[in-house]
């Protein structure tokens, strides 16, 4: 009764850990420049001149020079790294990073 018991605890244990892997995603990188930016959504365009949109909540890390940055600091043809995840097809923003603008 006991190793059937702890059979029992060590499967589920175990489909528990498998479940976490799944839904920690590796994140991906986009880099390029800024199209548009509002408060919801960011599009980026490649230097393969592709362009992709990335949502924006309030999980997602806004920063410029290793600083925090307002969404509405981040203007048009800003260079940015945007760290994502994919979640029912929809990319949301983990981080945005924005690049200096060069003098």
């Amino acid at each position: 009764m006991k190793r059937i018991l702890m059979c029992l605890v060590m499967a589920a244990f175990a489909l528990g850990l498998s479940g976490q892997v799944f839904a920690q995603e590796k994140a991906k990188k986009y880099t390029g420049q800024v199209v548009s930016v509002d408060a919801s959504q960011i599009t980026v365009k490649s230097k393969s001149k592709r362009s992709e949109t990335f949502s924006i909540d309030e999980k997602t890390v806004l920063k410029r020079s290793k600083k925090p940055v307002q969404v509405s600091e981040i203007t048009a043809d800003d260079k940015v790294t945007v760290k994502y995840r994919v979640e029912a097809e929809k990319k949301t923003a983990i981080s945005i990073t924005v690049f200096k603008k060069k003098a």
